[in-house]
């Protein structure tokens, strides 16, 4: 209770504010998404100043509420729905917690305006570290091993909690290295998650290929064989993730070192041929000893949930899980 009053105490706070008070008390009380106004997200973001990315859903700012709480805002681009079916939407992202899922703290629904607020992440994206060139590693810190490795892990527990531990099995339908971010201490957490449902279909900037949404690169067979999209179309993705993870480059990359084959045509059949090292991240072999039995089970869980899928429906998530947990300790 003595904490409850200090929260309402805010409300006639002259330093911070009707909306920090407004934030603690509902974060407070039930952990409801905050409703801000469209001017509060722009006084917060210095007027929309500071853009942290641009993804297939809009662009991101970076922004500080009048409680000094740094967030993330995103302004969303293509949303068709009307005000009820934004709002159940916001909700049920707000209520999906999990250590490895990016927070929404609060959304904004005004006249054509459609913001949503995150917890802001401090080290970005993993595609930031990933596909950083060599000579940039002094302005971009390099992930050692054992940080990608639980990169992966927890990337892993956070997709799994989607698929089969929500009410409803959310499905992402956009994993990649840009929709996985990294808190102060590099513990993944994934993003975007929910924001398939808020696309306008009819919005053809968001769709690629045959008329579907997603990403070059990792999108699942499932897509263009016209087949119904399920969680295991995310498993896809998050193989491709994988191979990424051990090899530093994008698993579509084409260069004469690859014989101008695909950069995950090409790892597979190195792999293949007994020649894990040869795709390993420079990066690290020229910086630190790798533990090859952690690689090995990342590039299994890579056949299971990219190889896999590359001929049939993909797998399912409690396969890569369960791929990963043989070797937890």
């Amino acid at each position: 209770m003595e904490q409850l009053n200090r929260l309402l105490d805010f409300r006639n706070s002259p330093k911070l504010g009707v909306l920090s008070a407004q934030y603690a008390l509902l974060e407070y009380a039930s952990g409801a998404p905050v409703q801000f106004s469209y001017k509060d997200l722009q006084r917060a973001t210095k007027g929309f100043k500071e853009k942290l990315g641009a993804g297939g859903f809009g662009v991101v700012y970076k922004g500080v509420l009048a409680n000094r709480t740094t967030v993330a805002v995103k302004q969303l681009e293509g949303i068709e729905q009307g005000e009820k079916q934004f709002r159940m939407e916001v909700a049920t992202i707000s209520s999906t917690h999990h250590l490895n899922l990016v927070r929404l703290i609060g959304f904004c629904s005004e006249s054509r305006h459609r913001l949503l607020v995150y917890e802001f992440m401090k080290n970005s994206s993993l595609d930031t570290f990933l596909f950083a060139p060599e000579e940039q590693l002094q302005s971009v810190k390099m992930l050692n091993w054992e940080s990608r490795f639980n990169i992966a892990l927890g990337t892993a527990r956070g997709i799994t909690y989607l698929h089969e531990e929500c009410r409803d099995c959310i499905v992402h339908c956009d994993i990649k290295p840009e929709n996985i971010l990294l808190d102060e201490n590099h513990n993944a957490k994934v993003s975007d998650f929910g924001l398939a449902k808020l696309v306008n279909p009819k919005d053809h900037r968001y769709r690629t290929l045959t008329s579907v949404r997603g990403t070059r690169g990792y999108l699942a067979p499932e897509w263009l064989a016209n087949l119904p999209i399920t969680s295991k179309s995310d498993v896809y993705s998050y193989g491709m993730v994988l191979l990424e993870i051990v090899c530093g480059r994008r698993n579509f990359e084409v260069s004469e070192q690859t014989n101008r084959k695909k950069f995950s045509v090409w790892a597979y059949e190195e792999v293949d041929k007994g020649n894990i090292e040869a795709i390993i991240d420079t990066k690290l072999r020229n910086h630190e000893q790798v533990d090859m039995d952690q690689v090995r089970r990342v590039i299994e869980c890579f056949y299971i949930g990219a190889i896999s899928g590359a001929t049939v429906v993909s797998t399912d998530t409690k396969r890569v899980i369960v791929c990963f947990r043989g070797g937890e300790h």
